[in-house]
């Protein structure tokens, strides 16, 4: 049995039937810019772009970096889309360089 969706286009998004299974949202707006806010494909609440401090570790070091992405207000999970996520990313690359090692090539 098919879970029941509402597909409507809302806050710059379009959702398709199987991007709601899946629990994706597309981006509907111009190259280059994103909505202010986004409904939560998990709660439904509403969220807005911002960034948050981010504790990325490897072998004993850390860096804090400024995640961008979608969030409730308060506490709770964000939404990461597009490159939202390359900061992590390039922190994960230099930190076992600063203690001592080599980034992985996976």
């Amino acid at each position: 049995m098919m879970p029941s969706f509402d597909f409507r286009k809302s806050n710059g998004f379009a959702i398709t039937r199987m991007a709601a299974i899946r629990g994706e949202v597309a981006m509907t707006t111009g190259a280059g810019t994103l909505p202010r806010t986004m409904l939560s494909p998990e709660t439904g609440e509403m969220l807005t772009r911002g960034v948050r401090p981010f504790t990325v570790a490897y072998k004993g070091r850390n860096v804090i970096v400024e995640l961008p992405g979608y969030y409730p207000l308060g506490d709770g999970n964000g939404v990461h889309v597009g490159d939202d996520m390359s900061v992590v990313d390039r922190a994960i690359q230099s930190l076992p360089v600063a203690a001592g090692g080599h980034a992985r090539d996976d």
